[in-house]
């Protein structure tokens, strides 16, 4: 008969098989919702290599907002509001910035080069970036600037709301900085209306960079979902056969006190209703050492 101690660790071996199995399959219903939102965006994909992303400076408040991926040139910078960095226990590990969060303008250009300014949107910038929207920044508020403005060219990108804590920081800004009195001074849009300047500060941000997946990274996930679910299932049904199997519960397993065995007339007759193993569900007909013959489990707990 196996001692207490390999029963238990063969318990504990089902038990691992069991918890994988059922963590893979998780994993794989995860990697299927991933694959559903990548796939939506194929039709984007294919129509940003027939046509091109739109430029962001042509579009209305409301194209923007239904969140399109776009392009275009950055040319009117008006302020760089916020930045995300590394911290280590909430203590800042460096004085650079991982990303830098810039207001700009989406301003088309007439035939004269003059701008008409439709809209404020935010632009997401990592650290490639900051070069070029820094001095973009620099020359939009450049007295009498001499030589070349800088541009610079999103390429295609997507369009996302700010939500959470980057927008109450972005709405802190537009107040503290008192940005709507200065566009209604300046009829930056070309109205003093503050209902109507407002509505055209959105609480929007172009991530550069950002493009929709192609067919083939679409179809990645789902193949990943596959093998993870058929691992987890075969790990699963594997667990519940070792555990269906007990190589202890025949007639012979257990030698009894006076020398009958489990399977003996005299060892039934003496039994009567036998006590059922509450870990393994074996029959218990007697077991003066308080641990299951079969599974090896403490009958106490």
């Amino acid at each position: 008969m196996k001692n207490r101690g390999s029963m238990t660790n063969a318990v504990a071996k089902r038990q691992s098989k069991l918890l994988f199995g059922v963590m893979l399959i998780v994993l794989a219903v995860l990697a299927v919702a991933m694959g559903a939102s990548l796939l939506s965006e194929v039709d984007a994909y294919k129509d940003i290599e027939q046509n091109g992303a739109p430029d962001f400076n042509t579009l209305s408040v409301e194209q923007i907002k239904e969140k399109p991926y776009v392009s275009g040139n950055v040319e009117i910078v008006l302020e760089c509001f916020a930045e995300s960095y590394t911290t280590n226990y909430g203590v800042r590990t460096s004085d650079k910035s991982d990303e830098l969060y810039y207001l700009v303008a989406a301003a088309p250009a007439d035939a004269d080069g003059y701008y008409d300014f439709q809209y404020l949107i935010c632009v997401k910038a990592e650290p490639k970036h900051f070069s070029k929207m820094d001095a973009i920044l620099e020359e939009t508020w450049a007295d009498n600037f001499q030589g070349e403005y800088t541009t610079f060219e999103l390429g295609t990108s997507k369009v996302r709301a700010l939500g959470g804590k980057l927008e109450d920081i972005f709405w802190e800004y537009v107040e503290d900085s008192e940005l709507v009195e200065w566009l209604e001074q300046t009829q930056f849009f070309s109205t003093s209306d503050e209902a109507e300047i407002r509505s055209r500060i959105l609480p929007y941000m172009i991530v550069i960079g950002e493009s929709p997946a192609s067919p083939t990274t679409a179809v990645i996930p789902f193949v990943l979902a596959a093998v993870l679910l058929i691992i987890g299932v075969l790990l699963i049904v594997k667990s519940k056969a070792q555990n269906t199997a007990n190589p202890y519960a025949g007639p012979s397993a257990q030698a009894w006190d006076g020398g009958a065995s489990a399977g003996s007339d005299a060892a039934q007759q003496a039994a009567g209703d036998a006590p059922v193993c509450p870990h393994c569900g074996a029959s218990l007909q007697n077991n003066p050492d308080g641990f299951c013959p079969y599974c090896g489990s403490d009958l106490q707990q």
